[in-house]
Parts: structure tokens; sequence; C-alpha cells
């Protein structure tokens, strides 16, 4: 039926009644039916661009279990048109700016609804790809969310996100440049001063935090940003901790201190006492 061919078949119905009217204006009067063209191509545009951006959000926001079905949807192997379709019709920046509504804080009086369509919401972005489309709305939240609140799911899912975008795209890791991921990444990792990761989400985190730290510091100029965010000082104090904080800590060093752009990275471990701190890891199980 229409629903193979169009998620909003009544639209796409109305739209077809437009252009009837069109070849019917072509076929009266061809060469006075320009105007014709300007109210069709109008009527497709308050569709594309108002009309289906709308319903997506109150569907959004009325039936918390719609964002799980998009999710199902764009994670299949066949969902490549469908994909293709979403992205043209701004999809991922709607789920993305419905993200910042939603409150998905342990404290909070909707928190296990909201944490569920939150769930469902970064599942779907991490299946529609072409994170370059929307980099800067695609980490403004996750940057926000990995260092709000206690450990959960979907603050682990965020640095998932994150890791999965700046590996894959040059475009995203600029945009978390832009955000101050930097020092978002560092914070994230400074709770873990105290304490080690306690269960498989909270693993999962730390890798996917480390491993976003390590694709930033391919970029010479973010190298920087981490030396002055004292992120050398605050990894030389992690090498105290346990043996995945530790082993997470000596590979964001490694990732600032390689290759010439390295250099300044490798001055300030000296500076910062840092020989004996990593001296002292030859004696540690």
């Amino acid at each position: 039926g229409l629903w193979a061919w169009s998620r909003h078949p009544n639209y796409f119905g109305e739209f077809m009644f437009w252009v009837s009217i069109l070849l019917f204006g072509i076929a009266a009067a061809p060469a006075d039916a320009w105007w014709l063209w300007v109210g069709a191509g109008a009527m497709l545009a308050m569709f594309l661009g108002a009309s289906i951006p709308m319903m997506e959000e109150r569907s959004l926001e009325r039936r918390p279990a719609y964002a799980d079905v998009i999710a199902e949807l764009v994670d299949d192997d066949d969902g490549d048109a469908l994909r293709d379709a979403l992205h043209a019709h701004d999809v991922p920046r709607i789920l993305l700016s419905n993200l910042q509504r939603l409150n998905d804080a342990p404290d909070s009086d909707r928190y296990e609804d909201d944490a569920r369509v939150v769930y469902a919401i970064l599942s779907a972005l991490e299946s529609f790809g072409r994170y370059d489309t929307y980099a800067d709305p695609l980490v403004a939240w996750p940057v926000s969310r990995i260092v709000r609140g206690r450990m959960d799911q979907n603050q682990a899912y965020a640095a998932e996100l994150l890791a999965a975008s700046v590996a894959e795209n040059e475009a995203v890791r600029e945009a978390l440049a832009r955000h101050d991921g930097m020092d978002a990444l560092l914070r994230a990792l400074s709770r873990y001063l105290h304490t080690s990761p306690r269960d498989t989400d909270e693993h999962e985190f730390f890798r996917n935090v480390v491993d976003t730290l390590q694709y930033m510091l391919l970029d010479a100029a973010q190298r920087d940003v981490f030396l002055a965010c004292e992120g050398v000082e605050l990894m030389l104090r992690l090498l105290k901790q346990s043996r995945r904080v530790r082993r997470g800590a000596l590979a964001v060093l490694l990732a600032a201190a390689q290759y010439a752009a390295g250099a300044a990275t490798c001055v300030r471990i000296v500076e910062a006492g840092g020989l004996r701190a990593l001296g002292a890891l030859l004696d540690r199980p």
C-alpha cells in the first residue's frame, strides 16, 4: 500500500491532488500554467518544511514508543532507503531537538518514561550515520550528558555515541572541539580519581570516553587544549588508581605525546613529575 512508499500517505495524497491540478492546468493552457508550478512547489515545501516535522515532534511527544519504532526501522539491514528518507525530512535534527526537552535525570518525576525515550532516540541516531550533516546538534547533548548526574544506561550510551561519531567523521571532531568537548571529556574521567568503574555500563563509559579523547588528540590544536585543561596532570593522578583506569590514562598520554606535535606534552610530563609516576608502574601488577 501507500505505506510502502510514504510514511505520511495523507500528505502524499494531498500533494498528488495539487499535482493533478498542475497537470490539468498545463493541458488547458500550457503557455499560462507557470504559476501552477509555483503553487505545487509551495505546497511541497510546506509539507516538507513545516507539516511533516511538526507531525514528527507531536508523535514523539504523545507516543514515546514512536522513537522505538524509528530505531528498529533504521537499524534493519534493509533500512538504507528509509534512512535516506528520514535524512531528507531532517528527522535526526527533530530527534535531537527533543533530547533537549526530555529530563532523564534520576531525580526527575518523569525519569522512567523520559529515560526510555532518550535511549530510543540515541539508538536511532547511532543507526542514522552521516553525522557530518548534523554534527553540532549531535555533540551538544552528549557533551552535557556525560558530566551530568549519576552513571546510568543513557550516560553510557551518550559516551558510546560520541566515540562512534568522532571515529567516523572529522566534522564531528571539529564540532566537539567547538563545544568544549576536551574539557567535558576530562571532567568525565576525573570522577575516577577516587573510584573505579563498577559495572558493565560504567566500564563501557570509561572506555568510550578514553577512545573519544584519543581521537580528539589526533588534532594538534586539541593537544594544546589538553595541556591548558591540565590533562597531563589528571592522567598522572589516574595512574595511581585501578588497573583499568591506569590503562586508560596511559593510552591518553600516549596519544597526546606521540609524533612531533607531542613534544610539548612530553615536556609537561617531565615537569609534572611524570617520570616517577611512570616508573612506579613497573613495580605494580
